[in-house]
C-alpha cells in the first residue's frame, strides 16, 4: 500500500473511533430532567428504579409513573411534560438516519409514549421532531401544546389554544376533543385495567425483584411492536430492545418459563398473569389512597 493511502486508511480510522465514541457519549447523556412533581411518582431507569426529586437527570428510554400524584419534565430544549396523576409514560431521544450508507441524513426525533392516562405536553426551541404514541396510535406534532389522554382503547387529543389542525397528524384510534376533562376516580380505573400500569406498579413495589422489572419491560414494548402506526424503523429498534430484555429475562427465570422472543399471545398472558405482588393487591384492596399520605422515602416536594 503506498504512504499516501496508508495515511488516509489511518486518518479514516481514527475518525470513525472519535465518532463512534462521541456518539456513545451522546447516547448516555441525560435528555431532560424532573422540574417539579408532588406526590407518589416512580421513575424507572433501565433496570433501576430513582428516588424522585426535582433536578433528577431523565435518560432515553426511562419511564416515569404516577399514583396519587404528578411530575412535571423539563426537556434539555424546554420542551416541557407534565404527568397527571395515574398516568404511565416512557420518554425518549435519538438520532433517526434516513438514506443510504454516506449519504445519510439525521433527524433528531423525541417520542413521548402514554402507556394510560393523562399527559400535557408543550413542544421546545428546537428543530426536533415530537411524537405522542400509546400502544393503538401514534400523533406527529410540531411547535405546539397538547393534552393527550389514553384509556387503553382511545387516544384523546385536545390542542391548545396555540395550535391548529395543520400543527398535528395522528394515525390510528385517536380522536380529537376541544378538551379534556381530569377525573382522578376514571384515571385509577383506567391505570387499574392497564397491564402496562400494573405491571410496573408492581415492579416499583419489589425494586430488587428485577423479573418483575424486565417483565413490565417486555409488556411495554410488546405494547409499542404491536401498534402497527409505529414508523419501521423505530418498530425495529423496539423488537431488537425487546428481544435483548428478553435475553435478560430468560436467564432469570426457570426452563420451564422461558419466554420466546417472538412472543405469542399465550406468552404475553403469561406475563400479564404473572404481574400481581401482595402490595399491589393491597392497593387495590384499599382503593383510592390518601391524598394526605407522606411522600416516598427519599423524595420530597416540588412545585409541579
Amino acid at each position: 500500500m503506498n504512504p499516501g493511502r496508508r495515511t488516509l486508511c489511518v486518518l479514516f480510522a481514527l475518525f470513525m473511533g472519535v465518532f463512534l465514541i462521541a456518539s456513545e457519549g451522546h447516547s448516555a447523556k441525560p435528555i431532560a430532567k424532573v422540574s417539579g412533581f408532588k406526590g407518589k411518582v416512580v421513575v424507572l431507569s433501565g433496570t433501576k428504579f430513582k428516588d424522585i426529586k426535582v433536578g433528577l437527570p431523565l435518560m432515553h428510554g426511562d419511564r416515569i409513573q404516577t399514583k396519587d400524584g404528578r411530575a412535571e419534565i423539563k426537556f434539555n430544549d424546554g420542551a416541557v411534560l407534565k404527568v397527571r396523576p395515574y398516568a404511565s409514560t416512557m420518554i425518549q431521544e435519538r438520532e433517526v438516519k434516513r438514506g443510504w450508507w454516506v449519504f445519510k441524513t439525521k433527524k433528531a426525533v423525541r417520542r413521548v409514549t402514554c402507556f394510560v392516562g393523562s399527559l400535557w405536553f408543550k413542544s421546545g426551541k428546537s428543530k426536533r421532531k415530537n411524537y405522542i404514541q400509546t400502544p393503538t396510535a401514534v400523533c406527529g406534532l410540531r411547535g405546539t401544546t397538547l393534552d393527550v389522554m389514553y384509556d387503553n382503547l382511545m387516544m384523546y387529543i385536545a390542542p391548545g389554544a396555540d395550535t391548529s389542525a395543520a400543527d398535528f397528524v395522528a394515525t390510528g384510534a385517536a380522536k380529537t376533543v376541544q378538551e379534556l376533562f381530569f377525573d382522578p376516580g376514571a384515571a385509577q380505573k383506567f391505570a387499574g385495567d392497564s397491564n402496562n400500569y400494573v405491571a410496573l406498579d408492581s415492579a416499583s413495589a419489589s425494586p430488587g425483584d428485577k423479573k418483575l422489572t424486565l417483565k413490565a419491560t417486555v409488556l411495554a414494548l410488546t405494547a409499542l411492536i404491536n401498534n402497527p402506526n409505529i414508523d419501521p424503523g423505530e418498530k425495529a429498534a423496539l423488537e431488537a430492545a425487546r428481544e435483548n430484555a428478553i435475553g435478560d429475562l430468560n436467564k432469570l427465570l426457570g426452563p420451564d418459563e422461558q419466554v420466546s422472543t417472538e412472543p405469542t399471545p399465550e406468552d404475553v398472558k403469561a406475563l400479564e398473569q404473572d404481574i400481581g405482588t401482595p402490595a399491589w393487591l393491597d392497593y387495590l384492596q384499599e382503593g383510592s389512597p390518601s391524598g394526605n399520605e407522606p411522600p416516598p422515602e427519599g423524595g420530597g416536594e416540588g412545585g409541579g
